[in-house]
């Protein structure tokens, strides 16, 4: 593949950029509020001005929390850490594994390091690497804004070279009835809240704390859950029959959300 020199400087630039940011400890800049940050994405690529909202995000990443490796693939690409971002898509794709089959559960994605026994999917990516995927591809609200980003979550599996690609909704099921929805009955798709607002340097030092994805109220988790019910605990259960057994491997893509007649 080749590029022009246009996108090729700006390819430089992406990676001066990140590794600039990552490895940099980012405060908060008393008039971050009033920079500007650019509005909408180039068609597969990033530039400079694409890094203003990282810069300003209070992101800490030097030595404590430890900047993830970025690398620019030849298919146009981004790897930071273990997480793929596709600017051309918009997606975030984050490898996973089936983590919990039955009983009940409280998030739909974890860290390896996180509550593990309470999710259904569990992950060894770091939040930063998905926080500073979902700031490039602008799935993170703007910084000061009080609106959550709004995105779906989709998971993706093959058996038998079949590729299986379903929204993160139909993995979880009510277990029991509540209001309208009845028991076994899929979560209803609706746009999931990337807020990030609360990550902060001390949850890339801890990141044990630091949910993924819940299900129930958390303010600390990067994606939150706007539906009913998400104040009751004993609310959520996996879905038995996707996809099958424990440890299966599974990818996790994050990307806008598109209504649907």
């Amino acid at each position: 593949m080749t590029f022009t020199p246009s996108t090729q400087f700006c390819l430089a630039l992406l990676l001066i950029a990140v590794v600039g940011v990552l490895r940099a400890a980012v405060v908060g800049h008393p008039n971050r509020h009033q920079q500007k940050t650019s509005t909408g994405m180039k068609p597969g690529m990033f530039c400079a001005e694409d890094f203003v909202q990282i810069k300003d995000s209070g992101v800490a990443g030097g030595e404590a929390a430890g900047a993830p490796e970025v690398q620019k693939l030849e298919d146009g690409r981004l790897k930071i850490g273990m997480v793929l971002v596709d600017p051309v898509k918009r997606e975030i794709s984050i490898p996973a594994k089936i983590n919990q089959r039955l009983g009940l559960v409280e998030y739909a994605l974890v860290t390896n390091k996180g509550k593990v026994h309470e999710s259904v999917l569990v992950t060894q990516v770091r939040p930063i690497e998905i926080h500073l995927a979902a700031l490039l591809l602008k799935l993170a609200p703007p910084n000061g804004s009080t609106e959550p980003g709004r995105i779906a979550v989709e998971v993706e599996w093959e058996i038998d070279r079949a590729v299986m690609r379903e929204p993160l909704e139909k993995l979880i099921v009510h277990a029991k009835d509540a209001g309208k929805t009845r028991v076994g009955s899929a979560l209803r798709r609706e746009a999931w809240h990337y807020v990030g607002s609360a990550f902060s340097a001390e949850m890339l030092v801890d990141e044990a704390e630091c949910g993924l994805i819940s299900l129930i109220s958390d303010e600390t988790a990067l994606i939150q859950n706007p539906r009913d019910g998400k104040m009751d605990d004993e609310l959520h259960a996996p879905n038995p029959n996707l996809p099958p057994g424990e440890e299966f491997p599974v990818v996790v893509h994050l990307l806008p959300f598109v209504e649907t007649k």
